[in-house]
């Protein structure tokens, strides 16, 4: 639990977040691991996962009919994971798949929004963390619908 603690409050995404929070989250976060081509998250699945990205790149997008993938955004280190599990249906609006091998911290959705909803201090400041990344994930969708193809 101390070495997730401290890659936590390294993280970007936590900066600036109280010590004592740090630490009620570090209890809920475990390290792994995904090979390239591996899906970490499926769209309409479950949203009971919240992930720091440590190394590699995960693009973010979505399956067609035909079973290709087309990315919509690229995460790499420093960035996070879904945000899905906050907010109702607690449901995956994207899929993601790891581009290269992937190194991250993964959350127990559960217990962060049990967390959420006991500490509105936590709540808002996640909220506020969150609302930065889903700012980005729509620029890159409408950046990616102004593209003409290739």
């Amino acid at each position: 639990m101390e070495e997730i603690q401290k890659v936590v409050s390294k993280h970007p995404f936590f900066e600036g977040l109280d010590e004592w929070y740090l630490e009620q989250l570090a209890r809920y976060g475990t390290f792994a691991e995904y090979a390239s081509n591996e899906f970490l998250i499926r769209e309409c699945g479950e949203a009971d996962q919240f992930f720091l990205i440590l190394e590699g790149k995960v693009a973010v997008g979505f399956e067609s009919d035909g079973g290709n993938f087309s990315a919509v955004q690229e995460l790499t280190e420093k960035d996070i994971l879904g945000w899905s599990w906050l907010i109702p249906p607690h449901r995956w609006h994207f899929d993601a798949m790891a581009k290269t091998e992937v190194k991250v911290i993964v959350f127990d959705a559960k217990y962060l929004r049990t967390k959420c909803e006991e500490d509105p201090k936590l709540g808002y400041e996640m909220l506020k963390r969150l609302t930065h990344f889903i700012t980005q994930r729509l620029l890159a969708t409408r950046l990616q619908l102004a593209t003409p193809p290739v």
